[in-house]
């Protein structure tokens, strides 16, 4: 059975930010990288509390909660 996947905003960040910008390679955007970085965590946060909030009202219990 597939260990449970760590999705919390930190973990997101982390993931992001490697794969935005690997290696610390140098980036010729400035800090737009970032900006997108934040944009997509924060996108992702609030697909995850809506389904949470959408699976709550069903009555389907949550992993981890």
């Amino acid at each position: 059975m597939n260990e449970p996947v760590d999705t919390s905003d930190e973990a997101c960040a982390v993931a992001c930010m490697l794969v935005s910008n690997p290696q610390g390679a140098f980036r010729t955007d400035g800090d737009g990288w970032q900006k997108r970085v934040n944009d997509l965590i924060r996108a992702l946060r609030d697909e995850r509390n809506d389904l949470r909030r959408r699976l709550h009202i069903r009555g389907v219990p949550l992993v981890g909660s």
